[in-house]
């Protein structure tokens, strides 16, 4: 009974530990982002603003959607059942054999996020109804770039094939 509870307890000391690297992995692949926005949040003029999500939305093609690409390579090897991935390591590989393919992703995304943006702030001045329409799409676009990630890194189609 102890040595089954010792056990589990043990299963999720190590996927909490998984975790913890992945996610420091993916911050420190991140850090100009990072400070971006940190900086974004005390911005005091609505032009500095603008600039500093303007830069985010030029750096994330070329950090975030790499790195993230990677962060979920990673944790598929550990859901097909691939217990023993040398962390940094593997995360270094997924990173440079997808960096092209989610650099490519990434300015797609990016493009589509910023007509987004730009779309849910007019609308929302003028009308709520419309604003809510863009909100429901947003979780679209949420959704739809969750799977462009799982599915780069999954399955070995072309990039075209990838975003359809």
């Amino acid at each position: 009974m102890m040595t089954e509870m010792m056990s589990g307890l043990n299963r999720v000391f190590e996927w909490v530990m998984r975790l913890s690297v992945i996610n420091i992995l993916w911050v420190l692949f991140n850090i100009p982002i990072c400070y971006l926005l940190l900086s974004l949040l005390l911005a005091d003029d609505l032009s500095v603003a603008f600039t500093i999500i303007l830069t985010i939305a030029v750096l994330s093609p070329f950090l975030f959607f790499p790195a993230t690409t990677a962060m979920f390579g990673v944790v598929r090897k550990w859901v097909m059942g691939e217990t023993d991935v040398p962390l940094v390591k593997s995360y270094w590989g997924f990173y440079k054999e997808n960096y092209v393919r989610s650099l490519c992703g990434g300015i797609v995304f990016t493009l589509l996020w910023i007509i987004w943006g730009f779309d849910f702030y007019y609308f929302s001045q003028v009308n709520v109804f419309i604003s809510s329409l863009f909100l429901a799409a947003g979780l679209f676009l949420i959704l739809f770039t969750l799977s462009f990630f799982s599915n780069t890194v999954h399955s070995e189609l072309t990039f075209v094939t990838s975003i359809k």
